[in-house]
């Protein structure tokens, strides 16, 4: 029990200290290959341990981390309701807003630059779409991402 400890912390330790080089400027992408990378150098690390208990551990801890790094920090990073929230915590701490209001908050965000651009740059990344000099333009990759979605959409009826 002590040696699957030993690797899950030097895992996450590894993890931790890959993500925050900010190998791939996409967040999602960023973390899924910080997970990688910290799998094959724990893995390095203990080689001469027993090999399916090293597998097993570094198969759980992929999965523990991926799990919760999509549940919290992308969910937070690409929630428009999580950032409304900041933004009434930042700047409208005790004050009353109507719906107004905060639908201005919301299109104020969702309109920014910055919001609009990193958007674009996730989808080129994806190659979800591609920059042509006209502008740019859905792939196929798109296309069948979207089938994807309306698959899922089917099956859990949302």
């Amino acid at each position: 029990m002590k040696e699957v400890i030993k690797i899950f912390t030097v895992y996450t330790i590894i993890f931790v200290f890959l993500i925050n080089f900010d190998i791939i400027e996409i967040f999602v992408y960023n973390g899924i290959v910080s997970m990688i990378f910290s799998f094959f150098i724990t893995f390095l690390i203990f080689f001469k341990k027993k090999y399916s208990l090293l597998i097993s551990v570094l198969v759980v801890s992929i999965s523990i981390h991926f799990s919760l790094f999509l549940f919290v920090p992308v969910t937070i990073d690409r929630s428009i309701s999580v950032n409304l929230l900041i933004e009434l915590n930042e700047n409208y701490k005790n004050e009353y807003l109507s719906k107004q209001e905060i639908s201005r908050i919301i299109n104020d965000y969702t309109s920014s630059s910055e919001f609009v651009e990193k958007r674009i740059n996730e989808q080129v990344a994806s190659k979800n779409i591609v920059k042509t000099p006209s502008g740019y333009i859905f792939t196929r990759s798109g296309e069948n991402l979207i089938k994807l979605f309306n698959i899922i959409n089917r099956i859990y009826d949302f």
